[in-house]
């Protein structure tokens, strides 16, 4: 990111390692789209994520909607 960026690769380093509370951040987001009144659910997609079998436990009881 340092080549594509007039910030040094020293900056971008210790940016990402400050911790950060992905919750309030898309509770924000959310607060910014819906209405307060609106009913709102987290859902997290991990279909993008490899399973190889080889260090997940379980793998035939998951479905990845990414091979079907």
């Amino acid at each position: 990111m340092g080549s594509y960026s007039d910030s040094s690769e020293q900056r971008f380093r210790q940016l990402f390692e400050r911790e950060f509370n992905w919750m309030q951040f898309n509770l924000f987001l959310m607060r910014q789209r819906f209405r307060e009144s609106v009913r709102k659910a987290i859902a997290i997609d991990a279909s993008y994520i490899s399973k190889s079998g080889k260090k997940t436990p379980y793998i035939s009881k998951f479905w990845s909607g990414l091979v079907s």
